[in-house]
């Protein structure tokens, strides 16, 4: 699905003069959509909050 949001969010709404621009404008979005953006189906967790979970759990586990 992050391809869609990304595509709605930044592509779509947005006209880069540059290929740098376009680089730039997409590791920013990355990051908060990764960092801040909280997701219905992680139970209101962000992407890096569910992962990180995920590591410490298995982490835990052995």
């Amino acid at each position: 699905m992050t391809h869609l949001t990304l595509k709605y969010e930044r592509i779509y709404l947005k006209s880069y003069e540059t290929g740098a621009e376009l680089a730039n404008d997409l590791t920013n979005w990355f990051t908060w959509y990764n960092d801040n953006r909280k997701h219905s189906s992680l139970d209101k967790l962000t992407p890096n909050e569910a992962y990180f979970r995920g590591l410490e759990k298995q982490k835990a586990a052995a």
